[in-house]
Order: C-alpha cells, then sequence, then structure tokens
C-alpha cells in the first residue's frame, strides 16, 4: 500500500483524506493525486484530486475533507460512500437510478442522477429541491 501511495502522490493528502480513502475505496487502484498550487487561497477552496484507475475521481479540501465525488460515465458512485439519508431518499423516489455525481457545496449536497436529473439536499441530508 505505501509503494503504491509513494507511486501515485498521495503523500501530498492530509492524513484525513488518506483514512477516507483506505476506508471507503480499499479496492479502488489509485493512478495519480493533484494538488491545487494556489497559494493565493485562504478559504477552504478544494485543493487535492485523487484520480482512481476506474475513472472514479475524488476531491478534498485542504483540510483534507471530502467535498466531492464523481464517477466516469456510465457507471454509478457506489452508494455505500454517500450519506445514507441521500441515498435513502434516491432509492424511495428514483429506484434503480444510479448517482454520478455527489458535491458538498457550503451549507448544501447537490447530486446528479444517471437520468440526467440534479438533486439538492441540505448539509443533513433532506432533500430541498430539483436544480
Amino acid at each position: 500500500l505505501g509503494f503504491v501511495f509513494g507511486q501515485t502522490g498521495i503523500e501530498k493528502l492530509p492524513q484525513v483524506s488518506r483514512d477516507y480513502i483506505t476506508q471507503l475505496f480499499p479496492s479502488e487502484q489509485m493512478t495519480y493525486v493533484e494538488k491545487d498550487e494556489d497559494f493565493l487561497s485562504w478559504n477552504n477552496d478544494d485543493m487535492y484530486e485523487v484520480h482512481f484507475s476506474s475513472g472514479l475521481e475524488l476531491t478534498f479540501n485542504k483540510a483534507g475533507e471530502i467535498t466531492e465525488i464523481d464517477a466516469p460515465k456510465n457507471q454509478a458512485i457506489p452508494a455505500g460512500v454517500l450519506p445514507q439519508t441521500i441515498v435513502s431518499y434516491i432509492n424511495a423516489n428514483y429506484s434503480g437510478v444510479g448517482i454520478t455525481s455527489w458535491e458538498l457545496d457550503g451549507k448544501n449536497q447537490e447530486v446528479e442522477l444517471a437520468n440526467g436529473l440534479d438533486l439538492e439536499f441540505d448539509k443533513s441530508g433532506n432533500f430541498k429541491k430539483i436544480d
């Protein structure tokens, strides 16, 4: 595991990001990590992007917290890595439709479904609206 991390640039990630990946994406093969080198950023803008061989991409802020998950075309994000309240809502209202993108955007969580719908949830995962 350490060898793979050394080859991909995971050493750039904060430990909390490394732990998140190890816990929730243990079978994914990491290909590389991009670090945003914008030294003028004083807020918690997205700073790290992790790429997997499957095409899955994760984005973390500079504190190492996950802010975005994107699945490759024609694939879905594994439901187990998303907030349970959101997964339950989608299963109840859009059964069988995969989630292709999840983003934590300030006080909201935004989800894109495979059918093209964009859904907005509050930070607790309660449905707000269709975008």
